[in-house]
């Protein structure tokens, strides 16, 4: 097996060629002849056996394996580029001590708070910056942000760390309301307890799939705030359906209990994600590394 990359100018063509999608617009970008640009992508259409692009006189769209390179190329090139502007500016020899993350304060308050002394002590040269909020805010001001979402975002280049799950808790003083039997009768515990909603993880699907009615169920108020609703499940306020991640350390603690085994994986997962341009933070890849270990240890991959 041939191990060896190609050439990075190759690379950098191709991107340029991938972003634009003309191989005259590409040449122009790049202060290159078109037969150059051409050639370039000859050559590394004949090294990677693979065709990169369709071509037709309106431009050059990516095949199924050009998109695949494309995906691997554009944040590798990017970093690449932060990096040697970050050197060439000096800034090595005076790294800043902040680390400006944006976060969704349910995570934040039910999950990364509890950890921030283990990044503290093992990274004192950097402070995390934390900025709460829900939306999926703009990357102005920013030098990551931690997501939950699809994983391509305009504004960002994003690095998986891990996905989730769903999962059904209540607190033991809610459970205790019942007789023992009835705990461990799903469809009784579901009948007779009140259920917390939340927009963003619907009861109905999960109840079917689970094979319980929702009919007849006691809905309570809908919470629009996840770790809102995970407070009022330890309050003993009612089941709770929420990402596993949120409840993780309370589960552990035995401050909720899971009420049901079904648990199924959420379509979204948790990213990093960093401006597609400006300077890349010295740090960033020891919060990517130390988020994914942090996840690993809650049970998330």
């Amino acid at each position: 097996m041939n191990e060896s990359l190609p050439s990075l100018n190759a690379l950098r063509v191709f991107e340029t060629v991938a972003r634009l999608q003309h191989f005259r617009r590409a040449a122009e970008a790049l202060s290159l002849s078109p037969a150059a640009v051409s050639q370039h992508m000859r050559q590394l259409e004949a090294a990677l056996g693979v065709a990169l692009f369709e071509r037709s006189r309106q431009g050059a769209q990516l095949t199924a394996a050009g998109r695949q390179l494309q995906a691997g190329v554009e944040p590798a090139l990017a970093q690449l580029r932060d990096a040697v502007q970050y050197v060439s500016e000096g800034r090595a020899r005076a790294a800043p001590t902040r680390l400006r993350l944006a976060v969704l304060p349910s995570l934040a308050t039910c999950w990364l708070y509890a950890r921030l002394l283990d990044w503290q002590q093992l990274h004192p040269q950097w402070e995390l910056d934390l900025q709460a909020s829900t939306a999926v805010q703009a990357m102005k001001g920013l030098d990551a942000a931690l997501r939950f979402g699809p994983g391509r975002w305009p504004d960002a280049l994003a690095e998986r760390l891990a996905g989730d799950r769903l999962v059904a808790v209540a607190a033991p003083a809610l459970l205790q309301r019942l007789p023992l039997a009835a705990q461990r009768e799903p469809a009784q515990l579901f009948a007779r307890l009140p259920l917390l909603r939340h927009s963003a993880t619907p009861w109905a699907p999960w109840l079917a799939e689970a094979g319980l009615d929702a009919h007849g169920l006691d809905w309570r108020a809908s919470l629009r705030d996840a770790g809102v609703q995970v407070a009022a499940a330890r309050a003993a306020q009612g089941l709770a359906l929420t990402r596993f991640s949120l409840v993780a350390d309370a589960l552990a603690s035995g401050e909720l209990r899971q009420v049901h085994p079904h648990s199924p994986a959420t379509d979204w997962a948790y990213h990093l994600a960093r401006p597609r341009s400006g300077r890349l933070h010295p740090g960033l890849n020891a919060l990517r590394d130390w988020l994914r270990a942090q996840f690993h240890a809650s049970g998330l991959n």
